[in-house]
């Protein structure tokens, strides 16, 4: 019994030990500078910026001439709006330039920022630096892709879809990235919008309700196409702050169903707008610009051909109808799904309203 236990405490003893020797190895790869990095670029990409920040300054702790991780730093200071610490940050790491991949990595990162902090005076900083990077690794599909993107914030579209066009040729990881952006940007040309907000809010891949209204004042001048719905003018007591404050204030009295206030006087502006809101909001204007009540309930009895869309929802109506009209198109139509709770791009609400117009002859150009 005594020989058994002791051959237990033996056994024990080496599993504990080998344990820790796998933590030890496990704790010297997971804390080496280079992976604090790649992590902390994964937590920018996905929005989670504090995580970001962490990871940058591991890695900054256990080598702190690393380039990648000062242009790290830079990024998110860009992310937090602070445009001016961001740059500094940007200067700091040319300091440390010690190889030709650390001097692509400040040019990308100046790239980047000026995607993430754009205003028109800042493009020629951008394109400066893709031309240093080109001369150093020609076709760079990182490069191509963001210059694209800040392309995109310009308006300028036809050289971004260029640079897109050469990220498709690469196998880098970008490509899928690359067709998304193309698509986008096809829908955007095709829909025209009239103003910048409207090109802006158009470049955006989920919109909120703020957005919505923004887009009927300047894209569709709604205010001057319905009537007032309210003797009363309601108004919001959430919109404080927020950037499309007054078109908001312009388009609650409409009454347009999803974008009223509330009865106790909330609007949610910041609310994602779903593929079903958009089409009530498209139902009722189009039936008030027309004047075609029967429209509301014209489709109501029609057999649903999606599975995710069902005829006893109260969006249903507006849904068929959004489809007949060209309004909406089905995310997944082999697969039978409308997408009726997804969130709805710019791109796609641009298009929508371009519909919209030339259906009830609205001709406000």
């Amino acid at each position: 019994m005594k020989k058994m236990l002791n051959i237990i405490i033996l056994l024990t003893f080496a599993l504990l030990s080998g344990c820790s020797h796998k933590g030890s190895l496990l704790k010297t790869r997971v804390s080496s500078p280079t992976h604090h990095v790649k992590v902390g670029t994964v937590f920018l990409e996905k929005g989670k910026i504090s995580e970001a920040q962490k990871q940058f300054l591991l890695a900054l702790e256990e080598d702190p001439s690393l380039v990648k991780a000062h242009v790290g730093l830079a990024l998110v200071k860009a992310y937090q709006k602070q445009e001016k610490a961001a740059w500094t940050k940007i200067e700091e790491a040319k300091k440390m330039i010690k190889t030709q991949d650390d001097t692509v990595d400040i040019y990308e990162g100046e790239i980047h920022l000026v995607y993430l902090l754009f205003s028109p005076k800042m493009l020629p900083t951008a394109e400066q630096a893709f031309k240093q990077i080109i001369e150093i690794r020609p076709g760079d599909a990182s490069a191509c892709f963001y210059m694209a993107l800040v392309y995109e914030k310009a308006f300028l579209f036809d050289k971004a879809i260029s640079l897109l066009d050469r990220v498709l040729k690469t196998e880098n990881p970008f490509v899928l990235r690359a067709y998304n952006e193309i698509d986008k940007i096809t829908k955007i040309k095709k829909a025209q919008p009239i103003t910048d907000i409207g090109k802006e809010i158009a470049l955006k891949d989920i919109i909120t309700k703020a957005d919505m209204a923004a887009l009927l004042v300047h894209e569709l001048h709604l205010p001057q196409l319905i009537e007032v719905s309210f003797n009363n003018s309601p108004t919001a007591k959430d919109i404080l702050g927020e950037r499309f404050a007054k078109e908001i204030l312009a388009i609650i009295p409409l009454g347009i169903r999803e974008l009223s206030a509330t009865v106790d006087g909330y609007f949610e502006p910041q609310q994602k707008l779903t593929k079903a809101s958009l089409c009530e909001i498209l139902q009722d204007i189009f039936v008030r610009v027309t004047g075609n009540k029967q429209l509301r309930h014209r489709f109501q009895k029609i057999h649903s051909p999606y599975k995710d869309l069902d005829p006893k929802m109260p969006y249903y109506n507006a849904c068929i109808l959004g489809l007949i009209k060209g309004f909406v198109l089905p995310q997944d139509r082999p697969n039978k799904i409308f997408g009726t709770l997804s969130p709805v791009s710019g791109a796609e609400v641009v298009l929508a309203l371009k519909r919209l117009r030339q259906e009830a002859r609205i001709f406000s150009r």
